[in-house]
């Protein structure tokens, strides 16, 4: 299995899918835990492309869920990265990622898409995104 970057929608949408898109034309598999359940017809939306796997998780057990999916695929070492919108996820996985070695994107939606930052440094050219993943 091809390694993923596992993303932690938890404060919007729009951003995290916009910067999926992004590592879908770069040919980057992700792997999307979304804190809620959407309607059908925003599923279907946001489910329309190869590289991108989204699970829905209901909000009350998204974040052990989405902990749990994490920590086994990092075991397994099937991620390449990971993505989050809050410093209480980052804290809460750095007992796993930080053994593994795994590079952490902290992502910010934004009115016109998204801004990443790694280690506190705003990524400025998001089509940059592959190399800070695998540096």
């Amino acid at each position: 299995m091809r390694k993923q970057v596992i993303c932690f929608s938890e404060a919007g949408w729009r951003g995290m899918r916009r910067f999926n898109l992004l590592l879908n034309r770069l040919g980057i598999p992700s792997f999307i835990c979304v804190n809620v359940r959407p309607p059908e017809n925003v599923r279907r939306l946001i489910e329309s492309k190869p590289l991108i796997l989204n699970y829905f998780l209901p909000r009350k057990l998204s974040r052990p869920l989405s902990y749990l999916i994490f920590i086994l695929r990092a075991v397994t070492g099937q991620v390449s990265g990971i993505v989050v919108e809050k410093n209480r996820t980052l804290s809460a996985l750095a007992f796993v990622y930080r053994p593994f070695k795994i590079p952490v994107l902290f992502l910010e939606e934004i009115d016109n898409g998204f801004r990443l930052f790694k280690d506190g440094t705003e990524i400025s050219n998001p089509d940059t995104v592959l190399e800070s993943l695998l540096a």
